[in-house]
C-alpha cells in the first residue's frame, strides 16, 4: 500500500499531464484514476462484478416513450418554464462549420446542421446535476413545476448523439458513447465534459468548436461576463453517424426539419395558455454564410398585452379554500406570414388546490361591432401546463388544464387498476377529476360565459357541451354523464346554468344558431327544439324551422340545442333513456320540456279558450293576432304530424279561405248552436263553387291544400264526418239489428269539416247568391261577370257534370249566361217543351272538317260553311218560329252533353232540333190540324231571299241523323226523306223557275219531283238557255251560289237522301230534248246539240244505239258549203282521200264545217267514209269533161295537166284502187299467190324509183254501199272516161330521152300502160301508177280488175322492138338483132346495154336501174353473150 504522500505526489503528476494536454479533471476523477493505478496489482486476484446496462442502451429504450415529433420542443419549453424563462426561441442552423480546432478529432462528426434551443433563464448547478442524473427526476420535490420524471430532455437523442448546453459560465457536452470526448476526460461513469469558458479562452484554443455559439442570441464567448440565458445545441445525426449510433438510427433530413417546424408552428400558440412563466415562443432560421449570425423569423407567438413584467398564471392564482371563481381573457399574437390575434376566455375555480385545480380556456374571436363572443374552430385539448398528446381526449371543444396523472410516456391517463397504494391513489385522483371537478368547472364556466358573454351564439355556446353516448366508460363519457346530471338536477335553482333563447328572424341577420340570443332562461323554463329525426317522419326541417320561428315571435322560450345535446339530455335522465311522461299535453322528458305536436296542441288549446280569434292583426292582442296564414298552416301541420287528429278538439287552428280568423275544431255535440260546416274541397273546382267573400268563409284555406300530409288529415276528418252522419241517420231497425248482434254504437269523432255534396251546396248557394237574381231574367254587368260570375258559372257547370247531376234538378236556376254588348243575361233552366232555346253563336262547339261522303265518310255537323248561314237560320228561328237565341260563352260549350238538354247547338243538328220542337209548338197552336212539316212550310216560305234559302239548304244538306227527333225516322240512310222538318223546308223550285219556292210537304203531286242528272253542267246550261220545258225540280242557281262549298252535299241531299227520282240522260234526251230539237231551229238548237255532242261520253251515252240513231237524223250540222245536214248525210273530212276528191278551187263537198270536225264530234257523229254512186259519177264526169274541153281546144299541141286537176285525178285513182276495185273482184283470197309475187320490185318499188312519192295504201275497215248494177255502171265509165293521170318523168331521167307522160293530159284506160313498163315503154306511151292495197307485204292488183278496165300487164312484142330501135345510138347499142330474134324477150330484160353517156351523165340512175331491175352490162355478162 502506498502512503499518503505517495498518493498526493501521484495526483499532482496526473493533474500536470492532463493540464499539458489542455484537459482538466475534477478531484473525484483524479482520485478514481489514482485508485486504479494503485490497485493494478490487485487485478490478478480480485475484479469488479455485478448487473449493469450501457447508457446508450438505456437511452435507446427511453426514446420509445419519446418519439421524434413535436414533443421535443415541448420538453424544451417545459424546462424553460420550470427555470422561470419568459422567452423561448428555437433556431434552425444550416451553416457550414470548420473542422480544424475541435475538442477532439472525433468531434468533427458533429459539425453539422443543428437545432438551437434558447431561453432567457439560467441553469443552476442543481439543474446541471439534475440533467446528468438519468432517470432520477430533478423536479419531484417541487409540486408547481411541470416536469415529473426528469426524462424529457433525453428526447433530444432522437436527433443527436452529442447535445450541449451553454448557460451562465458553463458548457456541458454529453457523450453517451464516450467515443468523442474520451480524450477530454469523458468516461463511462461520466460520459461528458463540463467546461467553464470564463477561465480559459475557448475561442482561441478550440475556435471551430465554439464559433457556432459565438454571437448567437447574445452569447459572447470573448466577453468576460457570463451568458444570461440558456443555449442548447442539438447537432443532427447524419448517415455516417447514424450507422455508428447505438442510440437511434434516425437521420435528420431537410424534409424532417420542415415537418417538425410545421407541426410546431401549428400548435405553438396554444402552449402559452397554462404556462407559468413563458410569454413568448418563436422559431427562426440562421443564414448559412456570414460573419455574424443573421436570424430569419419563421414564426412567433406571444402574449399580446404589452408591458407584462411577469405573466399571471391562472393555474397558480388564488389560495385553497376560498371558494371563488376566477375568469380572465388571454390574448395570443401569432406572427408569421399572416398576423392573427387569438383570444381565450380563461376560467378556474380557486376553491381547490394546485394539485386538484381545473382550468378551462374557451377560444374566442373578436367580432367587428360587438364583444368577443365567437368561438374559434379549434379542437379542445387536454393540458398539463402544456398540451398532452391528442390521443388523450375529453370530448370537449375547449381546452382543459387538469392535473391528471399520466403514464410515464405522458400519452395516456391512468385509469386502470394499479399495484401499490401509491399508484392506486393516482387513479382515484383521476376519477375525482373526471367525475366531479372537470364537470363542475365546465358548468361554472358556462354560467360565467352566459353572464359575461351573453351575446355568444347558441351554436357556439352548445358546442362547449359534451356528448353523452351509451355504453362507454371513456374519460369523455364520465365527464358528460356528470355534467348532464348536474344540469338536469339544478332545474330552476339559482345556480342553474342558463340556456340561450334564439332570437326571432326579425331581430337577427344570420341563422338562428349563429346569431346572438334574445335572452337566457333556466332549463326548467325552456322548451327544447327537437331534431327532425326525433319528431316524426312527416316533419321536415323547413317545417320545424317555420314552427320555431313562429313560436319565437310569439314569445315561447325555445332553446335550439344541437341534436347531440338533446340526445345527451335524453340519455342522461332515467338511466340514459329519456321517456315522455303520459297524459295529454305533458311533454317533459326527464326534467326538460321538448317541443312536440302534443305539447303544441295543449299550449294552443289553453291559449285559445274555445273561441275564434282574428289573425295577422297589429297591434297583437294575443298570441293568435301575431300569426300569419302561413304560420297557422305550419303550426297545424306540425300539430297533426303525430297522426292524433282526435286530439284537435278545441285547438284554434281551423282557418278558412278568407284567412281572417282561426276557429277551434269543434264537434256538433260541443256547440250549443248549429255549426256552419267548413267544406273540404276535393279539387280546385269545388273552391270555385262558393262565390264572393262570404263563400270563402265556408272553405278550408287553400294553404292547407298545399301541404299533402296536412290535407290528408283533413280528408280523414271529412270522412269521419260522413261516417258520423250515417251513424246518426241510422234507422230504428238498424239500431235494433246492431244491438242484437252485440255491436256497440261506434264513437266517431267528427268536427265541422265536411265534403261538398249537392244538398249542402244548394243550401249554401241560397245564402250566398245575390237577391237580385230572383228576377225572371237577371241581368248583370260585365264587371261583375268578369269578376266572379263567369268563374262561378264555369265551376257550377263543370261540377254538375262531374257529379252527373241532371239539369232538371236545377230548373229555374239562372245558370245559362247569354252575352251581349250591354251585359250578361242569366237565363233560367227551362222546363221541358216550354221554351225552345238555341245557341246564338254558330258552330262554336265544334270545329271539325267536313268530310266528303264520296270518300266513304259522312259529312260533319260542324262548321263546314261560314257563320253567315247559321246566323240567317237563327234569325228565321227567332223571327218566324219564336225561338230564343242564347249567346253562350265559349267555355259553356265544353259541357255540351248537359247544355244540349236545354239549349240546342247552333249547328246543323242543333238547329234542326230547334225547328222540330218549334214546328210542333206551332202546329199544336193552329186551329185547323196541320202537320209540323206543313206548319214549318207556311211559316218559312214567306219573304225568303236566296241567301235564306241557301242557309236552309246548307243545314238540310249537312245535318246528321242526331238532329232529327221524328219518331218515324230510323237508322236507314233515307231518314231525310221521312224527316218532317226537311220535308217542310222550302228550298226547292221548278226547272228554270227560281222564284217558286216549294217544299216536299207543300204539294200533293209527288210525281212532279224529278231531278236532273248531276253530270254535265254545260248541257244543263244549254238546256236553260234553250228554255226547254222539263218536268223537274231543282235548287235555284242563285241559291247554289250561296253554298258553293257544299255543292256536293246539296247534290247528295237531292239525289240520295230525299229519295227523289232522277232522270237518266238517255231518257231525258229521247223523251224531251230530241223531240224538241226536230221542231226547233236556229243557233239555240245548234248550241244545245253541240253541248250534247261534246259531252256525249260524260253523259254516259257511248254505245247507246237508240240515242245515236236519233242523233244522226237531226239536221243540225252546218257544212262548208253553208248548208245544214244531218250526221248521216255528211262525209268525214278527217279521211284524207275524201277531201282530195274535191280538190282546191272546186265546190266544197258535203263536209261539216270546222266546228264539227273535232275528235269529240267525230267520235259521236258517224260521218260517211265512202262516196255514194251519184258522188262517184259526178267526180268521173267532172274529170272527163275537163279533159274533153282541153282536147277540143288544143287537139295537136301537147300540154301538161293543171295542178288542181291532177290532184283530183290522183285522188280519184287512189279511191278507185282502194275502195272500188275490191268491190269489183269476188275475193282477195283467190289471188293470194299473186299478192306474194307482187313484191317491192313491182309497182310501189318503181313509183319510189321514179319519185312519184305515193304512200302505201292502208287497208279499209269498211266497204262501200254500192249496189251491183251501180258497180257495173262505174266500171264502164272507168274504161271510157278520161280520168287517169299519167306519171311524170322519174328523177334523173336523161333530158335527151323523150317521156310521153309529160306531154299529154288525162288518159283513158286504153291509152296508158302500167308503171312496171317504165324502162321500155315510157318514151312512147304514157304510164300510170296504180296504188296497191294490202297490209304487210305489197300485193299485186288482180288480173281481172286490170282486164276489166283495159290495162295490159305485159307489153306487146312490137312495142318492145320499137322501143329498142329508138334507143340505138352510134356510140353503143344493144345485142345484134339476129341474136335478139333468136331468143324470146321477156319483161324485164335480163341483159341490157345502156348508152355510154347514161353512165357518165347519170350514174345514179344507172345504179338504181341495175339494182331494181336486175339489169347488167353486156361486158359483165357471161361469155356466151
Amino acid at each position: 500500500m502506498q502512503t499518503a504522500d505517495e498518493t498526493q505526489k501521484l495526483l499532482e503528476q496526473l493533474q500536470a499531464q492532463f493540464a499539458a494536454q489542455g484537459q482538466q479533471l475534477d478531484n473525484e476523477s483524479l482520485s478514481s484514476l489514482v485508485r486504479q493505478l494503485q490497485d493494478r496489482d490487485q487485478h490478478d486476484w480480485c475484479e469488479a462484478a455485478g448487473q449493469s446496462e450501457p447508457l446508450t442502451t438505456r437511452l435507446k429504450n427511453l426514446l420509445k416513450d419519446y418519439p421524434a415529433d413535436v414533443g421535443l420542443f415541448k420538453e424544451m419549453v417545459q424546462n424553460a418554464d420550470d427555470a422561470g424563462a419568459a422567452r423561448v426561441h428555437f433556431v434552425w442552423d444550416n451553416r457550414k462549420l470548420g473542422r480544424g480546432s475541435l475538442l477532439s478529432p472525433e468531434m468533427a462528426t458533429w459539425q453539422t446542421n443543428c437545432l438551437w434551443a434558447y431561453n432567457d433563464a439560467l441553469f443552476t448547478e442543481q439543474d446541471f446535476e439534475a440533467i446528468c442524473r438519468l432517470g432520477v427526476g430533478g423536479k419531484r420535490s417541487s409540486s408547481e413545476r411541470i416536469g415529473r420524471f426528469g426524462l424529457g430532455f433525453n428526447s433530444v437523442y432522437n436527433l443527436t448523439d452529442l447535445p450541449s448546453i451553454l448557460s451562465d459560465s458553463m458548457i456541458l457536452f454529453l457523450d453517451p458513447h464516450v467515443s468523442h470526448l474520451r480524450k477530454m476526460g469523458a468516461s463511462t461513469q461520466k460520459p461528458g465534459i463540463k467546461l467553464r469558458f470564463l477561465k480559459v479562452s475557448i475561442i482561441d484554443r478550440f475556435r471551430d468548436q465554439f464559433m457556432p455559439y459565438h454571437k448567437l442570441l447574445g452569447c459572447d464567448l470573448e466577453s468576460s461576463s457570463p451568458f444570461k440565458g440558456t443555449l442548447i445545441r442539438i447537432p443532427f445525426r447524419t448517415k455516417e453517424s447514424a450507422a455508428k449510433s447505438e442510440i437511434s438510427k434516425i437521420v435528420v433530413s431537410d424534409e424532417m426539419v420542415a415537418a417538425l417546424s410545421q407541426q410546431f408552428q401549428a400548435e405553438a400558440f396554444q402552449w402559452l395558455l397554462f404556462l407559468q412563466n413563458v410569454q413568448e415562443i418563436s422559431m427562426s432560421r440562421l443564414a448559412a454564410d456570414g460573419s455574424e449570425p443573421v436570424l430569419q423569423t419563421v414564426f412567433s407567438v406571444s402574449l399580446a398585452r404589452a408591458g407584462l413584467t411577469k405573466r399571471p398564471s391562472i393555474v397558480t392564482c388564488g389560495s385553497s379554500g376560498r371558494g371563488t371563481a376566477v375568469s380572465t381573457q388571454l390574448e395570443v399574437l401569432c406572427s408569421d406570414e399572416k398576423q392573427m390575434l387569438r383570444k381565450y376566455h380563461l376560467f378556474t375555480d380557486t376553491q381547490h388546490g394546485f394539485r386538484s385545480r381545473v382550468c378551462l380556456a374557451v377560444p374566442l374571436m373578436q367580432e367587428q361591432d360587438a364583444a368577443d363572443v365567437w368561438c374559434h374552430d379549434e379542437d379542445g385539448r387536454v393540458f398539463c401546463f402544456l398540451p398532452v398528446p391528442r390521443n388523450v381526449d375529453l370530448g370537449l371543444r375547449l381546452h382543459v388544464h387538469a392535473p391528471l396523472n399520466m403514464a410515464q410516456d405522458r400519452r395516456s391517463v391512468l385509469l386502470d387498476n394499479r399495484i401499490g397504494e401509491s399508484e392506486q391513489e393516482l387513479v382515484r385522483h383521476n376519477f375525482y377529476l373526471l367525475d366531479d371537478l372537470i364537470p363542475s368547472a365546465l358548468m361554472a364556466c358556462l354560467q360565467d360565459l352566459a353572464v359575461k358573454r351573453n351575446q355568444m351564439p347558441p351554436a357556439h355556446f352548445f358546442a362547449l357541451f359534451p356528448t353523452l353516448s351509451q355504453g362507454s366508460l371513456a374519460p369523455s363519457q364520465r365527464i358528460a354523464q356528470t355534467f348532464y346530471a348536474k344540469l338536469l338536477s339544478q332545474g330552476a335553482a339559482g345556480g342553474a346554468c342558463p340556456l340561450p333563447i334564439a332570437a326571432p328572424a326579425s331581430l337577427r341577420n344570420r341563422s338562428r344558431s349563429e346569431a346572438p340570443p334574445q335572452y337566457w332562461v333556466k332549463i326548467a323554463e325552456a322548451v327544447f327544439v327537437p331534431s327532425v329525426p326525433s319528431v316524426r317522419e312527416h316533419v321536415t326541417q323547413a317545417l320545424l324551422d317555420s314552427v320555431v320561428e313562429c313560436l319565437l315571435r310569439c314569445g315561447v322560450p325555445l332553446v335550439d340545442a344541437p341534436p347531440s345535446v338533446l340526445e345527451s339530455l335524453m340519455r342522461s335522465g332515467q338511466g340514459g333513456q329519456g321517456k315522455e311522461e303520459g297524459g295529454r299535453g305533458k311533454n317533459r322528458r326527464a326534467n326538460f320540456t321538448l317541443l312536440t305536436p302534443s305539447w303544441l296542441r295543449q299550449r294552443l288549446r289553453s291559449e285559445g279558450g274555445m273561441k275564434s280569434h282574428a289573425i295577422n292583426q297589429a297591434p297583437a292582442a294575443n298570441i293568435f293576432a301575431q300569426l300569419t296564414p302561413v304560420d297557422v298552416t305550419d303550426l297545424l301541420e306540425f300539430a297533426v304530424s303525430d297522426g292524433n287528429i282526435d286530439d284537435l278538439s278545441g285547438v284554434p287552428l281551423l282557418m278558412c279561405e278568407d284567412e281572417a280568423t282561426v276557429q277551434p275544431f269543434l264537434s256538433f255535440s260541443q256547440s250549443a248552436q248549429p255549426l256552419q260546416p267548413v267544406f273540404f274541397p276535393q279539387n280546385p273546382l269545388e273552391r270555385r263553387l262558393f262565390p264572393n267573400k262570404d263563400g270563402k268563409k265556408l272553405l278550408l284555406a287553400s294553404k292547407f291544400e298545399a301541404r299533402p300530409m296536412l290535407w290528408a288529415k283533413f280528408k280523414k276528418l271529412a270522412e269521419q264526418a260522413e261516417q258520423a252522419e250515417q251513424a246518426e241517420a241510422e234507422t230504428e231497425n238498424e239500431k235494433e239489428s246492431r244491438v242484437k248482434a252485440g255491436k256497440a254504437s261506434p264513437a266517431i269523432p267528427a268536427f265541422q269539416c265536411k265534403y261538398v255534396t249537392f244538398p249542402r251546396l244548394v243550401r249554401a248557394l241560397q245564402m250566398l247568391l245575390p237577391r237580385t237574381w230572383n228576377k225572371p231574367v237577371p241581368s248583370i254587368s260585365m264587371n261583375d261577370y268578369a269578376e266572379w260570375v263567369e268563374d262561378w258559372l264555369q265551376a257550377m257547370w263543370k261540377w254538375l257534370g262531374d257529379k252527373e247531376v241532371h239539369l232538371f234538378h236545377m230548373v229555374h236556376w239562372p245558370l245559362i249566361p247569354s252575352l251581349s254588348d250591354a251585359g250578361v243575361d242569366l237565363v233560367r233552366i227551362p222546363e221541358a217543351n216550354k221554351l225552345v232555346l238555341f245557341s246564338g253563336r254558330p258552330g262554336t262547339n265544334r270545329n271539325e272538317p267536313v268530310k266528303n261522303p264520296a270518300n266513304g265518310s259522312s259529312g260533319s255537323s260542324g262548321m263546314g260553311q261560314g257563320k253567315e248561314k247559321f246566323l240567317r237560320v237563327q234569325k228565321l228561328l227567332e223571327a218566324h218560329l219564336h225561338c230564343r237565341p242564347i249567346f253562350e260563352p265559349s267555355w259553356l260549350l265544353q259541357h255540351e252533353n248537359q247544355l244540349r238538354t236545354c239549349v240546342h247547338a247552333s249547328t246543323a243538328e242543333g238547329l234542326l232540333k230547334s225547328m222540330h220542337f218549334a214546328s210542333k209548338l206551332i202546329s199544336s197552336c193552329q186551329k185547323s190540324p196541320i202537320t209540323p212539316a206543313q206548319a214549318l212550310h207556311v211559316s218559312l216560305s214567306k219573304a225568303l231571299n236566296p241567301h235564306d234559302v241557301g242557309a236552309l239548304l246548307s243545314i238540310a244538306a249537312t245535318v246528321q241523323k242526331e238532329g232529327c227527333s221524328c219518331e218515324k225516322v230510323n237508322s236507314r240512310a233515307s231518314w231525310k226523306s221521312h224527316c218532317e222538318v226537311l220535308r217542310g223546308l222550302p228550298f226547292l223550285c221548278r226547272f228554270n223557275k227560281p222564284q217558286q219556292h216549294i217544299s216536299l210537304a207543300g204539294t200533293e203531286n209527288a210525281e212532279e219531283f224529278w231531278i236532273l242528272p248531276e253530270t254535265c253542267p254545260e248541257v244543263l246550261g244549254a238546256l236553260r238557255a234553250a228554255q226547254v220545258d222539263l218536268p223537274t225540280v231543282e235548287v235555284a242557281d242563285e241559291v247554289l251560289e250561296t253554298v258553293t262549298s257544299e255543292t256536293w252535299a246539296v247534290s247528295s241531299l237531292l239525289r240520295e237522301h230525299l229519295g227523289l227520282p232522277k232522270f237518266q240522260w238517255s231518257d231525258l234526251l229521247l223523251k224531251h230534248v230530241f223531240p224538241w230539237a226536230h221542231t226547233s231551229s236556229g243557233e239555240v238548237r245548234q248550241s244545245l246539240m253541240r253541248a250534247i255532242v261534246y259531252h256525249w261520253r260524260d253523259m254516259e251515252l257511248t254505245g247507246h244505239s237508240a240515242c245515236l240513231e236519233a242523233l244522226q237524223q237531226i239536221p243540225f250540222l252546218s257544212t262548208v258549203g253553208g248548208g245544214m245536214l244531218s250526221a248521216a248525210e255528211a262525209l268525214d273530212p278527217a279521211i284524207e282521200r275524201l277531201p282530195a276528191l274535191y280538190g282546191p278551187g272546186d265546190i266544197r263537198g258535203p263536209f261539216p264545217d270546222s266546228r264539227w270536225q273535232s275528235a269529240e264530234c267525230r267520235a259521236v257523229l258517224q260521218f260517211r267514209s265512202h262516196l255514194n254512186y251519184q258522188e262517184l259519177n259526178e267526180r268521173l264526169g267532172f274529170l272527163h269533161h275537163l279533159e274533153v274541153q282541153r282536147r277540143e281546144s288544143n287537139p295537136q299541141q301537147e300540154s301538161q295537166i293543171p295542178g288542181d286537176v291532177l290532184t283530183v285525178s290522183n285522188a280519184l285513182l287512189r279511191y278507185v284502187c282502194e275502195v272500188v276495185s275490191p268491190l269489183m273482184v269476188d275475193s282477195l283470197q283467190s289471188d293470194q299467190e299473186e299478192k306474194q309475187d307482187f313484191d317491192s320490185r313491182s309497182l310501189w318499188g318503181m313509183l319510189s324509183l321514179t319519185g312519184i312519192g305515193m304512200e302505201k295504201p292502208k287497208s279499209e275497215a269498211k266497204t262501200s254501199n254500192l249496189a251491183e248494177e251501180e258497180l257495173m255502171s262505174i266500171q264502164s265509165k272507168l274504161r271510157r272516161c278520161f280520168w287517169l293521170p299519167p306519171l311524170s318523168a322519174p328523177s334523173g331521167w336523161p333530158a335527151e330521152a323523150p317521156w310521153k307522160g309529160s306531154l299529154c293530159g288525162l288518159c283513158s284506160a286504153e291509152e296508158v300502160r302500167l308503171v312496171s313498163e317504165e324502162f321500155l315503154v315510157g318514151m312512147v306511151r304514157p304510164l300510170i301508177g296504180l296504188p296497191v292495197r294490202g297490209a304487210g307485204n305489197t300485193v299485186r292488183l288482180p288480173r281481172r280488175f286490170l282486164e276489166s278496165i283495159g290495162l295490159q300487164e305485159k307489153p306487146q312484142e312490137g312495142l318492145l322492138k320499137e322501143q329498142l330501135c329508138k334507143m340505138e345510138v352510134s356510140q353503143g347499142g344493144f345485142l345484134p338483132l339476129s341474136r335478139m330474134s333468136r331468143q324470146s324477150i321477156e319483161f324485164p330484160p335480163y341483159l341490157v346495154k345502156a348508152p355510154a353517156e347514161w353512165k357518165e351523165k347519170n350514174p345514179l340512175l344507172w345504179s338504181n336501174i341495175k339494182d331494181n331491175f336486175g339489169v347488167a352490162d353486156y361486158s359483165e355478162a357471161a361469155p356466151d353473150f
